[in-house]
């Protein structure tokens, strides 16, 4: 799968747009057709991304990334 970084005006935010690939028909096979990723922060990333079948969206997925800060031990 071939993606290609869209145009945009947030420094912060990565957006990709499917392009074409080996083997796939992207006006009837399944495929991740979009992809963003955002920074929100040293500790936070979200993330979405786009699935096509038989070329038109049927679903977005979000994923939010934490980092979760170490805490001292106890012995």
């Amino acid at each position: 799968m071939r993606l290609v970084k869209a145009t945009g005006t947030d420094p912060l935010e990565l957006r990709f747009d499917f392009t074409g690939g080996a083997n796939i028909n992207p006006a009837k096979d399944m495929h991740m057709h979009a992809g963003m990723l955002r920074l929100r922060g040293a500790d936070r990333l979200e993330a979405e991304w786009t699935l096509y079948d038989k070329g038109k969206q049927t679903s977005a997925h979000k994923f939010f990334l934490d980092r979760v800060k170490a805490t001292a031990q106890r012995h």
